[in-house]
Parts: C-alpha cells; structure tokens; sequence
C-alpha cells in the first residue's frame, strides 16, 4: 500500500499505479485459505482480544505495605 501511495504521489494514474502493485496483493484464493483457516483469530475473536480496555495491575500497586519510591537522581550528574 505504501508502494501504491509512493506511485500515485509521483504524478501516475491511478489505474496505472493499482496495475503495477497488483503483484504484491495476495490472490483471492489465498485470502480465502487464510480466512477460513483455524490457525488465526476470526474477527470477532480479534475485537474481543484487543479491541477492549486494558487492564494493567502494577505489582507495586498490589504490595502491602507500601514499598518506597526509588530516587533516581543520584544517576544524573
């Protein structure tokens, strides 16, 4: 896709700059081997995967009691 961008940017057709990049698109069969392969996630898989919130709990956030801040300032001159 960058590929086709670089060339319609170039001052090509639009027609002429899709002719010459059909070659790095993937054939309609192999979309469709890919698609209904069980190896990767089906849309809805993917959206429930990452399309959520994240949700990350700090180790330090959970500790009891209350570790210390490290001052840091003792690297910088």
């Amino acid at each position: 896709m960058v590929d086709l961008g670089d060339r319609l940017d170039a001052g090509g057709s639009a027609k002429d700059a899709a002719l010459s990049v059909a070659e790095l698109c993937p054939s309609r069969s192999r979309l469709l081997a890919l698609a209904s392969s069980s190896a990767y996630l089906a849309m809805d898989e993917y959206l429930e995967l990452f399309d959520g919130a994240v949700s990350v709990a700090v180790e330090g956030e959970t500790a009891w009691p209350c570790q210390p801040l490290i001052d840091y300032d003792f690297l910088v001159e």
